[in-house]
């Protein structure tokens, strides 16, 4: 039942990602489903304790969940916010299922997950076109100062959700017939390029040029090796993405000399040149940084707990650190939600115990992906692609440990080393 059912789990979370915590949904059928596996003969069988080890290894991704929530709680044994710390690390034990799950799809569900992932992705590009039109979306009437689409005005995570999930657009198997007219191709990714400059995350522009840079390299320079290409179809694939980046400039060139608020984050971004408007350029998290490189030399070895960091702020930041304030609800002083910057989340977090199991999962995403065939690779290169632009370390990124970003992320892991996996999966299933 798990194989069979597990690709409405990851549908019902992506679909549900703009509502909140309504995607918990998907976790929860994940974890129903999981359930249900464990029930089988096989793992009940007290006598078959080394099937049920090998039925986890086979399952890479819940190892890397047990390694990242194993760190979390020791992190909570002396955390500055104990059961702040206790109940995130205990929270990620939801992603059990889509853990599990992610190696029990199918290659055929995944290309299915993937078709639908890109179909969702343009419903969601459409919506967002036409709130840059009239000022409404499908979430309501625009307020912010920059496109919020689906997600609504008062959750501006329109730009990196879209940036990360752009890889779908461009790899999705939609039909052949449909897939050789690269017109709809080119229209989506200059679609998307408007919608990311308008929703003006500079953050998402940055997982979004290292998401091309990767797509282009792969398709110039390992085209031929990975799909027996022709040195005449790379140059054709080439030339295609040097035509798109030209209506890429072309676009963000007619933004600079129309739209206000473009000019005004470009603008901001161009003072990185200043020595004395980097702060400014980086949005203030200077002193953020600061302060958290501070949190983790005094909290080197376990950090200061999983979502501990505004706790812990005020004690390392300087005396005229301008994030730390006071709680209007609790009264106490605190500082800034969390580091804006994965590698110094997991440090001030949980300290070298965190970093060793991050360096762990990033393990098991290589050497999964060096023992997989050249088409489980393609299998996995979408959710590849994706995570690495939404962990690239060169950039400014939402919490990892958070509820929202650390969903996505683990729905992306999930996927992606149950797809390296897949073809292995089905080959069992079609002998059994």
């Amino acid at each position: 039942m798990a194989q069979r059912f597990g690709i409405y789990a990851f549908l019902a979370f992506i679909v549900l990602l703009p509502f909140a915590r309504l995607s918990e949904l998907g976790c929860l059928i994940g974890l129903i489903l999981l359930w249900s596996a464990l029930k089988t003969p096989l793992l009940d069988a007290s006598h078959l304790t080394s099937a049920k080890f090998r039925w986890i290894a086979e399952r890479p991704a819940l190892l890397a969940l047990f390694a990242v929530l194993g760190a979390g709680l020791i992190a909570s044994i002396d955390a500055t916010a104990p059961s702040e710390s206790l109940k995130s690390s205990a929270a990620l034990i939801r992603f059990a299922g889509f853990c599990a799950l992610g190696a029990a799809l199918s290659a055929a569900q995944h290309r299915r997950l993937q078709l639908a992932m890109a179909l969702l992705l343009m419903f969601w590009l459409l919506d967002a076109s036409v709130q840059a039109l009239s000022g409404w979306s499908l979430a309501g009437k625009l307020s912010a100062d920059r496109l919020s689409g689906i997600f609504g005005a008062d959750d501006l995570k329109l730009g990196p959700v879209l940036a990360v999930l752009s890889p779908f657009i461009w790899l999705a198997p939609i039909p052949k017939s449909v897939r050789q007219q690269m017109v709809l191709r080119i229209s989506a990714w200059v679609l998307l390029a408007l919608i990311l400059l308008l929703a003006g995350s500079r953050a998402s522009w940055v997982i979004f040029a290292v998401i091309n840079c990767a797509l282009l390299i792969r398709a110039g320079l390992a085209g031929n090796l990975s799909q027996n290409l022709t040195p005449l179809r790379s140059i054709k694939r080439l030339a295609i993405a040097g035509i798109a980046a030209s209506v890429f400039v072309m676009l963000a060139a007619g933004l600079v000399r129309t739209d206000e608020r473009f000019q005004a984050r470009l603008d901001r971004t161009l003072q990185l040149l200043n020595p004395d408007g980097v702060d400014f350029a980086l949005a203030g998290r200077l002193p953020i940084w600061q302060t958290a490189a501070n949190m983790s030399s005094a909290h080197w070895f376990n950090g200061v707990g999983m979502r501990g960091f505004r706790f812990a702020y005020p004690e390392f930041a300087a005396s005229d650190d301008p994030w730390v304030q006071t709680n209007a609800d609790t009264g106490k002083v605190q500082g800034a939600f969390h580091p804006h910057q994965m590698l110094l989340e997991v440090s001030a977090e949980t300290g070298l115990i965190g970093l060793i199991a991050w360096g762990f999962v990033l393990w098991l995403c290589y050497a999964r992906y060096c023992r997989a065939g050249a088409a489980t690779r393609a299998l996995a290169l979408p959710y590849g692609l994706a995570l690495l632009g939404m962990c690239f370390p060169i950039n400014t990124h939402l919490a990892f440990y958070s509820t929202f970003w650390g969903s996505l992320f683990w729905w992306l892991l999930a996927l992606y080393l149950g797809a390296l996996s897949a073809k292995r999966f089905e080959t069992t299933s079609a002998n059994a």
